[in-house]
């Protein structure tokens, strides 16, 4: 498939035209049964190239730029990166809707964060990634917060850092999670899963171990 997000890269901007116009965030929809797939594909797209692709600088142009067929590859500037299907569409429209104030809900006791790429809030040591609409874009962003961390804990630093990283997540989620091993393994790393609707309390996250 053709990946025109290129195309439509101004969506983004924000240094042309006369009005607050820029987008913030987008929805990926894909065929129902490949969802998990897509979303693995995506992700290690842009880990591979996560340093570019993460950072705050942003080149804008104020001319159209091709279509391309390269692999789709996520970008700081989206700031949101949701991904759903047909199946699931309605459902999920409503949890992205309801995501901003989920993360409200959560951080009562604790900062918000001023750095999607160091979680939505903090309560030292940790900082939680609150993703309850499959945000693709924070899943890199906790993965590769998680995999940096990793380093400095593998390496000879005198004083090794006491921060922790934790990730709220759908059920469903759970196959996009175990994609990096060296993540899941990592001692301190919390998981939370969203209880379904079938218990009756859908909105509450609960630890997975």
């Amino acid at each position: 498939m053709e990946w025109h997000v290129r195309a439509e890269g101004s969506l983004f901007y924000t240094k042309y035209g006369s009005y607050e116009t820029k987008a913030t965030g987008m929805i990926l929809m894909c065929q129902d049964g490949k969802r998990n797939k897509t979303a693995r594909n995506i992700i290690r797209q842009t880990m591979w190239s996560r340093r570019q692709l993460l950072s705050d600088i942003c080149l804008e142009r104020n001319k159209p730029t091709c279509w391309s067929r390269s692999p789709i590859k996520l970008r700081a500037q989206y700031e949101h990166v949701y991904l759903t299907t047909p199946k699931w569409f309605c459902t999920d429209i409503q949890a992205i809707l309801f995501s901003e104030s989920e993360v409200g809900n959560q951080c009562k006791n604790g900062t918000r964060s001023h750095d999607p790429a160091q979680g939505d809030y903090e309560k030292w040591p940790y900082r939680f990634f609150v993703n309850p609409a499959t945000d693709l874009l924070k899943y890199v962003y906790f993965f590769s917060a998680v995999k940096e961390l990793k380093k400095l804990l593998e390496s000879d630093m005198p004083t090794p850092p006491e921060v922790r990283y934790a990730v709220c997540y759908r059920k469903q989620d759970r196959p996009i999670l175990r994609m990096y091993p060296d993540v899941i393994e990592l001692e301190g790393t919390q998981f939370y899963e969203y209880l379904s609707e079938e218990n009756d309390s859908a909105d509450r996250a609960v630890p997975t171990g």
